[in-house]
């Protein structure tokens, strides 16, 4: 099953993700899995149509860093995370 994940927005210290599932029937599954796991995984958020909201703020190593700057924007390249932000004053 192949998911393709890219980024939407980003809020303070939540990106916004839209997923779509390279199979029949994958968005149903995957939509299972994270509503299964809602109460154990709390860096990702499923939302209407196919969205996704993680969390950094409950990621500690993320936390530490969101202290200091704040992420302007994220985009996923072929074997790369690119994140563009700006000091905090």
């Amino acid at each position: 099953m192949n998911v393709d994940v890219t980024p939407d927005k980003v809020e303070k210290e939540d990106v916004y993700l839209h997923y779509a599932v390279g199979m029949h029937g994958g968005n149903s599954i995957v939509s299972s899995l994270l509503t299964l796991f809602a109460n154990d995984i709390r860096i990702v958020e499923k939302c209407d149509n196919n969205g996704l909201v993680l969390h950094l703020s409950e990621i500690e190593q993320a936390r530490k860093v969101l202290k200091y700057v704040e992420i302007k924007s994220i985009s996923f390249g072929t074997d790369s995370i690119l994140v563009d932000f700006k000091m905090k004053e």
